[in-house]
């Protein structure tokens, strides 16, 4: 009698229980990493973000990607730049400049958090797309994923999503040797 409770309980254990655990609803938002809005950096006009950029540490390597949170390949590719940021945090400065819409800020929080991104974070309101988009590069077409790398002042730039961590590094030390050539 004992052995048959023993096996009951067993079975119990073996087939109930983790059909109550998978059915389960687990709470993400209550485990993710939070990515604060405040930590957001709003730029009025694509001129507001070049300032910045050029301006904070002028010594580093930028590297900006244009992405945002409804672009399958954007969203793809960011691990790669957080991965890229947290090897080269003393070479380069990363900025993932969101083209999401300003009322979609909270939204844009709770997408980085739940990614864990730690990786510097701009959202550019600036709607005069055909202006600013050829200030990046004259043959932009403007379709995202997008990368500027700039090395000491000068501009590279590839309108392609990256698939590999090994791409986005290859494309950063080209620039980078490209950028001595004169």
């Amino acid at each position: 009698m004992m052995l048959r409770n023993k096996a009951v309980v067993f079975f119990f254990f073996l087939f109930c229980f983790p059909a109550a655990m998978i059915s389960q609803k687990i709470d993400d938002d209550s485990i993710a990493y939070t990515f604060p809005i405040d930590a957001i950096k709003q730029f009025n006009t694509y001129e507001d973000l070049e300032s910045f950029v050029k301006n904070e540490n002028p010594e580093k390597i930028k590297i900006i990607n244009f992405w945002a949170t409804w672009c399958k390949p954007c969203v793809r590719e960011l691990s790669l730049f957080e991965l890229f940021n947290q090897k080269n945090r003393g070479l380069a400065d990363v900025y993932l400049i969101s083209l999401d819409k300003v009322g979609d800020i909270e939204k844009l929080s709770k997408f980085l958090g739940k990614r864990e991104i730690s990786t510097k974070v701009g959202l550019l309101l600036d709607k005069r797309y055909n202006e600013w988009i050829g200030m990046v590069n004259a043959d932009w077409s403007g379709a995202i994923p997008a990368t500027l790398v700039i090395v000491n002042g000068k501009k590279y730039f590839f309108e392609q999503e990256f698939e590999h961590y090994h791409d986005l590094d290859l494309v950063v030390k080209n620039s980078m040797e490209a950028s001595k050539i004169k």
